[in-house]
């Protein structure tokens, strides 16, 4: 059972990822001023990756696992870990910062 929702999971993650990679490209044609903006959009999420990525250390775990992971695999673990961190901190930051922005147009 666990196998068929992992796949489900799998499927609607590749569905999610043609949809947001895509799809959009079908507009550019009625719209070329889009394109700028992907390749700005898509330039912010290769730098926040590659920071996280950069910064992830892979040291090794100080509890005991069977098997153990490789370096690569911690690393890919710290990054993926260290971009929730930052895509978190970057809403809560929108957030905050969009309601201010509300309140000072709307007076």
């Amino acid at each position: 059972m666990v196998n068929v929702l992992l796949y489900y999971g799998y499927a609607l993650f590749a569905l999610a990822v043609f949809s947001a990679v895509i799809l959009p490209l079908f507009n550019i044609g009625s719209n070329p001023k889009a394109l700028k903006k992907i390749f700005t959009n898509l330039a912010i999420v290769i730098v926040v990756c590659g920071l996280s990525y950069v910064l992830a250390s892979g040291d090794a775990l100080t509890v005991s696992i069977k098997p153990e992971p490789s370096s690569s695999t911690l690393k890919l673990t710290d990054a993926g870990l260290i971009l929730t961190y930052i895509v978190f901190a970057f809403s809560l930051i929108a957030i905050v910062f969009g309601g201010i922005i509300n309140l000072i147009r709307n007076r």
